[in-house]
């Protein structure tokens, strides 16, 4: 299963952007660990990319319905998939060098 970083990745590469993702800004549960719930396959989740100006109206709608949402990153140009975690960042993946589908506009 691809997990939320490699379901990213997959998003990332099929539009032809890169990401910025924080990691302690992705909802889970208080008893998950994030090494775990970073390669979790819930029954449903979201992954949504959308203009900055959208996104708290965008949240609001699953929030009305219980369901958690957050801002978790960025899109950029970069065509990396970096992550960051406290004050440190380190690139997942660079699809520049290593394509991973091949899906690439």
């Amino acid at each position: 299963m691809a997990g939320l970083l490699g379901t990213a990745l997959m998003l990332a590469e099929c539009s032809g952007v890169g990401m910025t993702i924080t990691l302690e800004d992705i909802p889970r549960p208080e008893d998950a660990p994030m090494e775990r719930w970073l390669s979790a396959f819930p029954s449903y989740g979201y992954l949504l990319t959308a203009r900055a100006e959208d996104a708290e109206a965008i949240m609001a709608r699953f929030r009305e319905r219980d369901i958690a949402a957050s801002v978790i990153g960025r899109c950029d140009s970069t065509q990396r998939l970096d992550v960051t975690w406290a004050d440190e960042k380190e690139t997942f993946w660079d699809l520049g060098r290593t394509p991973l589908m091949g899906f690439a506009p």
